[in-house]
């Protein structure tokens, strides 16, 4: 994206490339290997990368003495959340090992955001320097995961339904490095839309960023990820009716190509958005409600102190998964479900505030810097991974997201101080 023409050192990206270590898939095990097995030579290099990226950064805010506590509110918020965890890891896990793990996972990724925000008064584009370098690695894994359809197609292209042909016969995965299609749909979508802000804000056209869109929409097109399309198209609507470059007559004319073409479409697109899927598989939203049914009615059997902090992070997920038969699944596919059950009324508060505030933030200041690209491109990143927040893992686990939903809040609270300096 470069916003900026500064560099950093390169060490001080090292934390980040940790964390994208720490999410390669070796090996998926089930809940009761990993309690059984604990530490296996699948986890490895997370058992390496994470600690290692907590450790530089601990060193680097240290040596450089900039150490504040004046953190955005909702990083606060989210350090609530991260506390919580702990103590509900603590007290009441079922698999204290396990639990303490995916505590330090989180704790990584939050590090990472306070560092960048403690040295934002030595450098005001390290958050822009950050998000640059996350965006770069989505390209890099998505590059790769094109390769991989030469190198494994009958990995990286799978029938998207087990039940009946869909409409689009094939779904696409990642196979070189293992990654489900809903994950690389979102990164396709996420790098489309700031693709697509920064070709709307330069007044000569590219064509080489009009073939780069052409790929990723394929790419979203063929991974299949309903959340994906859905809060991509959220956004780009909410861009183009407050897009104050655009004239009405021409928002009239964007709007009513886009109702004509689903209204023509209609059929095929019901087609494509059921992945071959059962009625009632879509109804239950492939499973989801289910899930989500069986959370609620286990959490308020729980006794009081279980309800205020929850069954141990990571763990109260896995228990539910795995009475309805998905042992090998880590999330519900609901960053608040996870949170209620794995940290409580008191975890699921704090996630929550944090998500409320960064859009109360987004609706106070957005018309001030709604001619800014840059402020466009956080807020609608900010804007897709909560969307996707509800029907996926993206922000209260150890994921591809986290880390780009704390560095673009960062950014999101950067921009107004760094605007001023300027």
């Amino acid at each position: 994206m470069s916003f900026s023409t500064e560099e950093l050192h390169w060490k001080y990206y090292i934390p980040l490339y940790c964390i994208f270590i720490s999410m390669i898939l070796i090996a998926t095990r089930n809940f009761s290997e990993v309690q059984s097995s604990g530490i296996g030579l699948s986890v490895i290099h997370k058992l390496i990368s994470l600690p290692l990226s907590i450790v530089m950064i601990f060193y680097y805010i240290l040596n450089k003495k900039t150490i504040t506590s004046n953190v955005p509110l909702p990083i606060k918020t989210y350090m609530g959340f991260v506390f919580i965890a702990i103590l509900s890891s603590l007290f009441f896990s079922d698999s204290l090992g396990y639990s303490i793990w995916k505590c330090i996972e989180i704790l990584a990724n939050l590090m990472i955001a306070i560092f960048i925000w403690n040295l934002f008064s030595r450098n005001t584009l390290i958050g822009e320097l950050y998000f640059d370098r996350i965006i770069l690695l989505y390209k890099l894994i998505l590059l790769i995961s094109i390769i991989g359809i030469f190198i494994h197609p009958t990995l990286a292209l799978r029938p998207p339904s087990l039940f009946r042909e869909a409409f689009l016969p094939v779904q696409f995965f990642g196979s070189i490095i293992q990654i489900n299609a809903d994950s690389l749909g979102l990164m396709a979508a996420i790098v489309f839309y700031i693709e697509f802000i920064k070709y709307q804000n330069v007044n000569k056209r590219n064509y080489i960023t009009i073939f780069i869109l052409f790929l990723l929409f394929t790419i979203i097109i063929f991974a299949q990820s309903r959340t994906a399309i859905a809060s991509l198209f959220i956004v780009l609507f909410g861009y183009f009716a407050l897009n104050s470059k655009m004239g009405i007559f021409s928002k009239l004319f964007v709007f009513l190509s886009i109702g004509l073409s689903i209204l023509f479409l209609i059929d095929y697109l019901l087609l494509y958005l059921q992945r071959g899927l059962t009625s009632s598989q879509i109804q239950s939203m492939s499973g989801r409600t289910e899930w989500w049914e069986t959370t609620i009615n286990s959490f308020l059997n729980l006794d009081f102190f279980q309800q205020l902090f929850g069954l141990g992070y990571g763990v109260g997920s896995r228990i539910i998964l795995t009475e309805m038969g998905h042992s090998t699944g880590a999330s519900l596919h609901s960053d608040y479900f996870d949170a209620l059950i794995s940290t409580g009324y008191l975890g699921l508060f704090f996630l929550l505030s944090t998500v409320t505030i960064i859009l109360f933030k987004i609706l106070k200041e957005f018309t001030t810097y709604l001619k800014s690209t840059e402020y466009q491109i956080f807020v609608g990143v900010l804007l897709i991974l909560i969307i996707r927040s509800i029907t996926g893992s993206t922000i209260a686990l150890h994921n591809f997201f986290l880390i780009l939903f704390l560095v673009t809040t960062i950014n999101l609270y950067m921009y107004k101080q760094r605007t001023k300096i300027q």
